[in-house]
């Protein structure tokens, strides 16, 4: 709840607020269930606290969250954001790193740092804050960063692998 207060937008300054809540690989049944009891608690904190229409809400989850899931959903939103809108993305779940190049871990193919960076790009009018919750997530950090874009992650750097504390 507390990130919400700090990461949401002033109604004064965006006209609206789009979500992207996306839960990665859980590995396990635990882990399955902690990530999706922090997606719907995030959600319905956007929902009751920013008052964040249902129609600006997109949460992909198991076979969703997918590249393919992730990629129309940035399409979607970027066709209708407008440059005064605010997006928030929300990553929830575990991370890689090979000593070059981190990714978080979806079902099939990983979304690289390079090419999370491109999708965000499709979002370059809009404000936007993206939250990496995943261990892993620091290598998201030098290239993710732009003007207009907030980025939050669970780890200093990419060699950070163990389970976050977020």
């Amino acid at each position: 709840m507390c990130l919400c207060s700090v990461i949401w937008p002033s109604s004064a300054f965006a006209q609206q607020t789009h979500l992207l809540v996306i839960t990665g690989v859980p590995g396990d049944e635990e882990h399955a269930a902690t990530f999706k009891k922090w997606a719907t608690t995030f959600i319905d904190a956007a929902k009751k606290n920013e008052s964040v229409p249902d129609a600006n809400i997109t949460y992909l989850a198991d076979r969703r969250s997918t590249r393919e899931g992730v990629e129309k959903a940035f399409t979607e939103i970027a066709a209708r954001a407008r440059p005064s809108d605010a997006v928030v993305i929300l990553l929830i779940g575990h991370g890689s790193f090979d000593g070059t190049q981190g990714a978080f871990n979806l079902p099939g193919p990983d979304l690289t740092v390079a090419e999370w960076t491109k999708l965000l790009g499709r979002l370059a009018a809009q404000r936007v804050a993206f939250i990496n919750t995943s261990s892993s997530s620091g290598a998201f950090l030098p290239a993710a960063a732009s003007p207009g874009r907030v980025v939050v992650t669970a780890t200093k750097t990419g060699g950070e692998r163990n389970e976050t504390q977020f």
